[in-house]
């Protein structure tokens, strides 16, 4: 598992989990995810990918490079996808729509899959 993180303050956060729950193959990497992917060379290397906070609008060919074949990504966010939204190279496959607990609001996991 690698963890994508631009900031080094949250990598390091990280890293000291990792290393506090003794949790075994994971990496944290401190950059943005298009530096991560100039830097690596990488292609087709994982079978999902979970993006939050991240403003993934013109990142699809990006992050379909970064998928095995039938991969899929999945978005957290407040929101449905609008009518219009896409990511190229990508296809939107479900919604899955939820509540937090305690009234801290809505949420939708978005699925796309090459």
């Amino acid at each position: 598992m690698v963890l994508l993180e631009p900031s080094e303050k949250r990598s390091s956060f990280l890293r000291y989990m990792i290393g506090s729950l003794a949790l075994s193959r994971m990496t944290v990497v401190t950059a943005k995810l298009q530096e991560y992917i100039e830097r690596q060379g990488v292609a087709q290397i994982f079978d999902y990918i979970v993006v939050r906070a991240l403003k993934v609008d013109g990142l699809g060919l990006e992050l379909g490079r970064l998928l095995k074949p039938g991969g899929k990504v999945i978005l957290y966010r407040a929101e449905r996808v609008g009518n219009g939204y896409e990511l190229p190279s990508l296809a939107l496959l479900e919604e899955l729509e939820y509540e937090l607990p305690s009234g801290y609001g809505h949420r939708v996991l978005s699925v796309f899959s090459k």
